[in-house]
């Protein structure tokens, strides 16, 4: 799983990096010209998993966990709707499952922010970001689709339909995720990895005065209207730093108690990032180790099966499902059968998050 951070320059986009990951890349001045992206990968939080663990008496937790990938400021001339973004920048986000825009809520030296107007503005260069990359793609299909025959046509014919769907959403300024495709056309679009096809989540970086105000900030754009697969979070991600730096479990609850905040939001924010991009967690647990595993929501008992092991997948004959609640409530596995909240499944179950599963195969 892997988030590219985007945003305008001096909007604390690393700084918000530097709170998700623990990291200490350098902050301000962090321009598109020749700069390698920060990248670094994180656990994503999980209470469920520790209980477990603490259970079971695993000696080894395994979390699951995200990439953030943070390139380069978008600069400051090109803080306006029109323009498409920089492609050195793409480049590195291009693999990215869902993308974080960082908006930049604070004053500036004296510059008030301009918060809702550089959301709709950063959503705008997306849009047109990939309405080129269609255009582009799609004057070469036209010029090449008369000049051959049989299946090659097809295929070409297939994309440029597809593509075409992509032209009108983006032309009305609608993100490509808007649309639905089946699995042929999403197999097609997987190439071009368009940036509005990807999950976005909008964080809005307060100032440390605006702290307590972040659940109104989060409110007032939602009554706005988000697209399909796009959130918000706020936070100040200055404070979020200076928390993560903090190793001292009383000093950090100290400096969390001055500034009113209940728990980091950084928490919040990964796990934001985590279920924009529509997955879940599933627990296997056992004195050698507790371990989340990633799965999209909706995936089956077989789908489970096959992301802990290949084999398990193939030979699998039925799987021993527990919610993660009943099993921590009756304190052990024996417990719960004597309870009857233990259920044997098959391929098709629908897994729900926090499932604790075992998997009885035969390869």
């Amino acid at each position: 799983m892997e988030v590219g951070i985007i945003g305008f320059e001096r909007s604390g986009k690393t700084t918000l990096f530097n709170a998700l990951t623990g990291a200490k890349a350098l902050t301000g001045g962090y321009t598109a010209q020749g700069a390698e992206p920060n990248i670094a990968v994180v656990k994503v939080p999980d209470e469920r998993l520790d209980k477990l663990a603490e259970l079971f008496k695993s000696p080894k937790i395994v979390h699951a966990t995200i990439k953030y990938i943070d390139v380069a400021g978008i600069p400051a001339k090109e803080n306006q709707a029109g323009t498409a973004l920089d492609e050195s920048l793409l480049r590195a986000v291009t693999n990215a499952d869902a993308m974080m825009a960082v908006i930049r809520g604070f004053d500036l030296g004296g510059i008030a922010p301009k918060t809702e107007s550089d959301i709709e503005t950063i959503q705008a260069e997306l849009v047109l970001t990939d309405l080129v990359r269609v255009e582009t793609r799609l004057e070469r299909i036209e010029k090449s689709v008369s000049k051959i025959q049989g299946d090659q046509k097809k295929l070409l014919e297939k994309e440029q339909a597809v593509l075409k769907k992509c032209k009108a959403a983006l032309e009305n300024e609608k993100p490509v995720r808007s649309i639905e495709f089946d699995g042929d056309e999403l197999k097609i679009l997987r190439a071009f990895q368009l940036m509005t096809l990807k999950p976005l989540l909008i964080v809005i970086n307060l100032g440390e005065k605006e702290t307590g105000q972040s659940g109104e900030w989060e409110q007032k754009i939602q009554a706005k209207g988000l697209p399909t697969q796009t959130a918000v979070v706020a936070c100040c991600a200055k404070n979020e730093m200076e928390i993560a730096s903090i190793d001292d479990p009383a000093d950090r609850q100290m400096f969390l108690d001055s500034f009113g905040i209940e728990q980091p939001a950084a928490a919040r924010v990964i796990q934001v990032s985590y279920e924009v991009l529509g997955l879940m967690s599933f627990f296997t647990a056992g004195p050698p180790e507790a371990h989340a595993w990633t799965i999209h929501r909706g995936d089956s008992a077989l789908d489970a099966a096959g992301a802990i092991h290949s084999d398990l997948a193939r030979g699998f004959i039925r799987a021993e499902v527990i919610s993660c609640d009943d099993l921590l409530r009756c304190g052990s596995m024996a417990a719960a059968k004597k309870e009857g909240v233990v259920k044997l499944e098959g391929k098709t179950y629908v897994m729900q998050d926090g499932d604790v599963i075992e998997v009885r195969f035969s390869v």
